[in-house]
């Protein structure tokens, strides 16, 4: 919010994501009058099988799986 909060703005957007939403609040608190922050489907990321997925659930599923996906490459691998 403190980069965009001298910068004029005519409106915020965000993707349904959640973090996309928490970064527009961060703008809306420098610049309230743009209240309310519009939420577009089109806005979502591409080529990701996670949109839409919370961020507290991916660390929870994905993160570790690829984790212990890495975990094992580095044992297969010597690496440490």
């Amino acid at each position: 919010g403190q980069f965009l909060k001298d910068r004029p703005l005519a409106a915020v957007y965000s993707s349904p994501m959640e973090r996309a939403q928490e970064t527009a609040g961060l703008i809306i608190q420098q610049h309230p009058k743009l209240l309310p922050i519009t939420v577009d489907e089109r806005l979502n990321e591409v080529h990701t099988p996670h949109d839409g997925v919370p961020h507290h659930v991916l660390e929870k599923t994905y993160f570790d799986h690829v984790w212990q996906e890495v975990c094992t490459l580095c044992l297969i691998n010597n690496l440490k």
